[in-house]
């Protein structure tokens, strides 16, 4: 038989051992297939500049993440076929053979689960297209054939094929014959555990939430990097010792030991949980932050309506710089485009003055009329007051002297305003009476800002879009359109969330392939355990209690580290933006646990399906 057929109907021959390298690099090339498809769209001339450009960035960040993971998944498939390598250095084979075995093997691999995940790409492209629509706020981004994206996908991937070839050929070493033949590990010692570590990593992790709960937004940027920090450490000592230490006092606990099955799962865990703590942290980690990440970007996209009508309360704001000639000409193109688009419009003309105390203070004063017309407006109630009063509007939230003197004639300050009214303003805002107001601006410069507020603004921005192409070159002016401000910010937040959402998914896949590979490394010594117990009276129910808790906690305990991480840093920040994110946590959180627990059924399943084969052999 020739070398390269040999090669061939061997991976023919252990389809299964390759089942999860396969399927690591099928789901990988899919997701970025899909990317790639979008990147190359026809259509990407209507993607605004900055999404073009995240989206490059995204897809070398994922191209770079799924080289590690590729080399990963295959170093450690490689190293479960210890077996099989030392059975052909035995038998002949060169070191120089081994590598071109591993090469064409990786090659044949990434080629036919390159090719199946373009397929899988290609089958649901269109569900794609349609998720990129509502997320990015575009019109129809139609079905095309991505000639481009298959290229590069294909490119891309025989070269991660090829280069993972050449770094994992190192692993494999002829002077390890002996060791490979054998394929046996030696006892292993018990693992230890410091007290001292594990209760210290326990503690600093607590630290850690209650400092995500009690952290003040001024101390934010001091402490942020710190306590991320601390909670990495914290991760580490809890999988490297807490977990080891709390199994000891489990198994000291005698009558809860020795109980039923839980003496064979707990004595598993003690083993399995020292050998994979590294990965567990790694998962725990990355998942932690796609799912932060996820959610922060969900929360921002979901509360952005809110929070545009907190921070823009008016729909319409102009104003002009320094040339207030050119203002009745653009109103009135404004005025007439808001009727042609058959918007009804109230309209409010803020004037203000600023009286000057002295050179270093002064006050900016606006009239009863214009704060009465302003807080009907936002529906608001106004404040009465009286001659020789004044009500004061803050911007800071700052409250200031209870005496006001303008014009030599005292004023005291007699209530407090909605600083939303004077939002557009950049000081602090005293209300006059208008009598008082009309003698300063004979005296001082007065300034004007045109409000309008119609009906619907949510779907105003074409108002805004057509006077910007009559308007865009004019730099004297400026005009805000809440409309487009909420359209550019969705837009924003879409990208953010759709981006991140794609990295998390893809760390959410690499997770489940590490789990899987550990899994199946040990499955063959975990068989023989099995068997072994049964010939001495273990019954199947009692093997499949005993795997359904052990890969249950395997399984699920990285995912519940990552969410406790992940819920006390978005309560973290609901408390210091003040928005609402438990409905999003839920929703994402959820999501990613559904799929979990699916693939913990199925690697389950799978697993129970070969022990009990090789009980009936």
């Amino acid at each position: 038989m020739e070398f390269n057929s040999f090669v061939y109907h061997n991976v023919r021959r252990n389809m299964k051992a390759y089942f999860a390298y396969f399927l690591s690099i099928c789901t990988s090339s899919a997701l970025f297939f899909s990317f790639s498809m979008f990147l190359f769209h026809p259509n990407r001339g209507q993607f605004k500049s900055y999404i073009n450009a995240a989206i490059l960035i995204t897809e070398v960040i994922a191209y770079l993440f799924l080289f590690f993971f590729v080399f990963y998944s295959s170093s450690v498939f490689l190293k479960s076929r210890y077996k099989e390598f030392g059975v052909l250095f035995i038998t002949g084979m060169t070191k120089r053979q081994m590598n071109k075995m591993i090469f064409l093997e990786n090659i044949i691999i990434n080629t036919a689960a390159t090719g199946s995940g373009i397929i899988v790409g290609l089958v649901f492209s269109k569900i794609y297209l349609l998720l990129i629509e509502r997320f990015f706020r575009m019109s129809s981004l139609d079905f095309y054939f991505p000639m481009a994206a298959i290229i590069i996908t294909l490119t891309f991937f025989i070269i991660l094929g090829i280069l993972v070839s050449f770094f994992t050929s190192a692993i494999i070493k002829e002077d390890e014959v002996l060791r490979l033949l054998k394929a046996t590990k030696a006892p292993k010692a018990a693992p230890k555990s410091s007290s001292l570590l594990a209760l210290f990593g326990f503690a600093l992790l607590l630290g850690c939430y209650y400092i995500a709960l009690t952290v003040r937004k001024e101390n934010l940027e001091k402490i942020l990097l710190p306590v991320v920090a601390m909670a990495v450490l914290a991760t580490y000592l809890l999988f490297a010792q807490f977990n080891i230490w709390l199994i000891k006092m489990l198994k000291k606990n005698r009558s809860f030991y020795f109980k039923k099955t839980n003496l064979l799962w707990i004595s598993n865990l003690f083993y399995k949980i020292k050998d994979n703590s590294r990965m567990f942290f790694l998962i725990s980690i990355t998942s932690a932050v796609a799912f932060t990440s996820i959610g922060t970007c969900f929360a921002f996209w979901k509360n952005n309506l809110d929070s545009i009508e907190k921070r823009y309360p008016y729909d319409f704001v102009y104003s002009t710089l320094g040339k207030p000639e050119i203002a009745e000409e653009q109103t009135r193109f404004l005025e007439d485009l808001l009727k042609e688009e058959k918007y009804s419009y109230k309209k409010v003309i803020l004037k203000t003055v600023s009286y000057e105390v002295d050179s270093e203070v002064h006050h900016t004063l606006i009239s009863e009329s214009t704060y009465r017309q302003l807080s009907d407006q936002l529906n608001l109630k106004p404040i009465e007051f009286s001659i020789g009063e004044a009500i004061y509007i803050p911007t800071d939230g700052e409250r200031k002297s209870p005496l006001l003197e303008v014009l030599n004639s005292p004023l005291t300050i007699i209530g407090e305003g909605e600083s939303r009214i004077t939002a557009l303003l950049y000081d602090d805002v005293y209300v006059v009476k208008d009598a008082l107001y009309n003698m300063v601006s004979e005296k001082d410069e007065s300034s004007a800002i045109y409000i309008y507020q119609v009906e619907d603004w949510t779907k105003s921005y074409q108002v805004y879009d057509r006077y910007e192409e009559k308007y865009k070159e004019e730099e004297y002016s400026l005009l805000l359109s809440k409309s487009h401000i909420y359209e550019s910010e969705k837009s924003a937040y879409g990208t953010l969330l759709f981006l991140t959402t794609f990295i998390g998914v893809i760390f959410f896949v690499a997770s489940g392939s590490f789990i899987y590979n550990k899994f199946y490394m040990d499955e063959e010594a975990d068989q023989k355990k099995y068997i072994q117990l049964h010939k001495i009276g273990l019954s199947y129910k009692e093997i499949k209690r005993t795997v359904t808790v052990e890969i249950g906690i395997l399984f699920l305990l990285p995912f519940v580290v990552a969410v406790l991480h992940s819920s006390f840093a978005l309560a973290a920040l609901q408390n210091l933006f003040l928005i609402e994110v438990t409905s999003g946590a839920f929703l994402v959180m959820g999501s990613f646990l559904l799929v979990q627990i699916l693939y913990y059924l199925f690697i389950r399943g799978k697993y129970l399906s070969e022990i009990e084969e090789h009980l009936m052999e």
